[in-house]
């Protein structure tokens, strides 16, 4: 479906975010779903 997968960690926060978002680099980016992993 063109959707990208983002994973993000803060180091020292212990906690992974990850994105999926849909058409990154076009006109019309749109987050299709947040997650919050702890413990990451």
């Amino acid at each position: 479906d063109g959707s990208v997968i983002i994973t993000l960690s803060k180091r020292g926060e212990g906690k992974t975010y990850r994105f999926r978002v849909k058409d990154l680099y076009g006109e019309h980016e749109e987050i299709l779903s947040e997650e919050i992993i702890e413990g990451g």
